[in-house]
């Protein structure tokens, strides 16, 4: 029996040591910066409300603080809205105690409950906001009235149209920017709410809905791309085949075996446990790392299966590009953050489209099929199906050749396209 690696959450310390990685330029020069920029007066101050909703806008906030911050002289404040600023207003808390964010994060993306779940919660969600629009304004204007923002950002939906009422009460001068998150609009108006918002898109689907929208071409600011840490762009330079080969040996794994890398968001997913005995009891000629993030019962199990080849079991980690960058091809959900990633780190995809899909990701997945970056899967047939597939050298040349096709360069192109906004904004103050 082959010897299993035991079941823990990451350390990214320990991740750069195992993987033989070098300190990443961009967060060094961030960490720089923070320790030897005092914030002066002419700073701008710009803050980034996001959600505890999924892993993927806590994500997205913590790479425009850590990067902007280090490209420009920019103070970047991140606040969760519903637990920093709307505390009191959660339907869901004053119904059952527990908050609409966790119950997503609990209940429709780590136990799969979708179909129903996830509507309740937008809607119940969407409905509350708009019930309680005075008072979500009201405590907005007072919060950004008492910090003096040079800029809003979001990295969430369905609050747009309440900031950007609070932000007129305020003389409408601070610009406010929407990130979408999201490869589309997963329902009417749920990022784009308001004429007063500039709308980053990182897709033509995207672009597309906000000028039926009706927001004018110099609101819509084209990216290619989502918004991602520089550090997979980084690592995805630097690795070689020999590199991955290093990489693969340091985790207990074959060093020459075709490597697949599973991951179901930050949140993690009960039924990752039936996809990884299947894998593990097949004859698929693969290797496993399975990315279990915070749930850790399942990390636990999957450890526990009985050990045909090679694999590696972890938790959460913050250094997922290292184990991408191991990897030849990546197993999940078809969230856009997980998509993104790994086609920066030049991995094919096999996405699960069966009903647990959100619908924010159902756009994702025929996305990624259409270009030929990705296949599917159902169920736990279809998955193995899947992999029969793209572990034929042809398939994934070309699936490789499709993912290349698509840079990302959106965190890249931002300061500037920010910058833009600023100079917009002070055109027409002066007119």
């Amino acid at each position: 029996m082959i010897p299993q690696p035991a079941c823990a959450t990451v350390v990214p310390v320990l991740d750069s040591q195992r993987l033989g990685a070098v300190p990443d330029e961009e967060q060094e020069s961030s960490r720089a910066l923070a320790v030897a920029a005092p914030i002066a007066d002419a700073v701008r101050r710009i803050l980034v409300l996001y959600t505890d909703s999924g892993y993927g806008h806590v994500a997205t906030a913590r790479v425009l603080r850590d990067h902007l911050g280090a490209a420009r002289p920019w103070r970047i404040d991140i606040v969760d809205v519903y637990r920093e600023i709307l505390t009191g207003l959660d339907p869901f808390r004053m119904l059952t105690g527990m908050s609409g964010p966790d119950i997503y994060n609990e209940y429709a993306l780590r136990r799969g409950h979708t179909r129903v779940l996830w509507p309740m919660i937008a809607a119940g969600s969407s409905v509350a906001i708009r019930l309680g629009s005075p008072f979500v304004v009201r405590q907005l204007s007072a919060y950004l009235r008492a910090r003096r923002y040079d800029m809003v950002i979001s990295v969430m939906p369905l609050i747009n149209a309440a900031v950007a009422a609070s932000l007129r009460q305020l003389d409408g001068a601070i610009p406010f920017v929407t990130i979408v998150t999201d490869f589309c609009e997963p329902m009417h108006a749920a990022w784009i709410q308001s004429d007063d918002q500039y709308v980053v898109c990182g897709t033509p689907k995207c672009r597309e809905q906000a000028r039926r929208f009706g927001l004018p071409e110099t609101r819509i600011v084209e990216t290619k791309g989502l918004v991602l840490s520089p550090k997979f762009h980084a690592l995805a330079r630097a690795t070689t085949p020999a590199g991955a080969t290093a990489s693969r040996a340091a985790l207990g794994l074959a060093p020459d075996r075709l490597t697949g890398l599973m991951m179901f968001g930050g949140r993690g997913a009960d039924r990752m446990l039936d996809f990884a005995r299947a894998i593990e009891a097949s004859d698929l000629p693969v290797q496993m790392i399975y990315v279990c993030g915070t749930n850790r019962e399942t990390a636990n199990d999957i450890a526990m299966l009985p050990a045909r080849r090679p694999r590696h079991v972890i938790g959460f980690s913050d250094a997922i590009e290292r184990y991408m960058a191991a990897s030849d091809f990546f197993v999940g959900k078809p969230g856009p953050g997980a998509i993104s990633e790994a086609m920066v780190m030049g991995l094919p995809m096999i996405l699960e489209v069966g009903a647990r899909l959100l619908a924010q990701e159902r756009y994702n997945a025929n996305w990624a099929r259409a270009m030929g970056a990705a296949l599917s899967f159902r169920n736990i047939d279809g998955l193995c199906a899947a992999i029969a597939q793209l572990s034929e050298p042809d398939r994934l040349a070309a699936m490789r050749r499709a993912v290349a096709a698509h840079p990302n360069t959106a965190i890249f192109d931002l300061p500037a396209l920010l910058d833009e906004i600023f100079s917009e904004r002070r055109v027409a103050a002066s007119a």
